[in-house]
């Protein structure tokens, strides 16, 4: 169930709305998502905090070789990192970094959406764009194995599946 309500953008400082979920993920507990959105200036941010989160560091890895395993869950909060090395894609905490709760598939269409929010007329670029996102294409088909490993200093985000092992 989701609550919402009024406050000041902090963007614009109209009025955007705030909403608060909460979702219970199997094998990993329960989990808020909170949501700002303003119609005025589009402003957006979202991050998920695990309520039952223990505060310990967490690292969590696994090894994608088939189509089931794209199906992964991951809870990021904003304090956590994503690295696929093999495509030599990451994603880092920061100020406007955000949470989400998805999938590893759900991941690389994030990733794949930045890449293809650059824009550049350099040759060099373009075809080193052209190259991730041929990569990312073959990952979202099962066609390459690729590792995805996930740090949290806080242990508010993980990895859930068989496959996911966390790490020390």
């Amino acid at each position: 169930m989701a609550n919402s309500m009024a406050i000041d953008c902090p963007e614009c400082s109209n009025k955007a709305t705030f909403y608060e979920t909460t979702h219970n993920v199997p094998n990993f507990g329960k989990i808020v998502i909170t949501t700002i959105v303003c119609s005025h200036c589009s402003f957006r941010y979202t991050d998920v905090l695990n309520v039952e989160s223990s505060k310990k560091a967490k690292k969590f890895k696994a090894i994608i070789e088939k189509p089931e395993d794209l199906n992964i869950k991951v809870i990021r909060s904003s304090s956590s990192t994503i690295k696929i090395e093999e495509l030599g894609l990451e994603v880092n905490p920061g100020s406007i970094s955000e949470g989400y709760y998805s999938n590893i598939e759900g991941i690389l269409e994030r990733f794949e959406n930045a890449i293809n929010a650059i824009e550049t007329n350099d040759k060099k670029t373009l075809n080193e764009i052209n190259k991730r996102l041929e990569q990312i294409k073959k990952a979202k088909n099962s066609k390459i194995k690729f590792t995805v490993i996930l740090e949290d200093p806080y242990g508010n985000s993980a990895l859930v599946g068989k496959k996911v092992k966390e790490l020390k």
